[in-house]
């Protein structure tokens, strides 16, 4: 996802900036949650992560290098 003010992050063949959102959708045996301290650590400000049996989805924002779980209607 590129919104306007990122759109300088476009080199031509690919973007040279974290995208603004990871989203994981959940198997059994998978590594979702595992991969939060990597994209924590190239500063990817969201991440959802979605059962796909269940459909429900947990929501996590990254506040000073560490993501938060919030209700997906708590978003800003």
């Amino acid at each position: 996802m590129i919104t306007p003010d990122r759109q300088h992050f476009d080199v031509g063949d690919y973007i040279a900036s974290p995208p603004l959102i990871a989203i994981e959708i959940r198997s059994p045996d998978d590594e979702s949650y595992e991969k939060l301290p990597f994209y924590a650590g190239i500063g990817i400000p969201e991440v959802w992560i979605i059962d796909r049996h269940s459909t429900t989805s947990e929501v996590f924002l990254l506040h000073e290098g560490s993501y938060s779980s919030v209700a997906a209607d708590e978003q800003a």
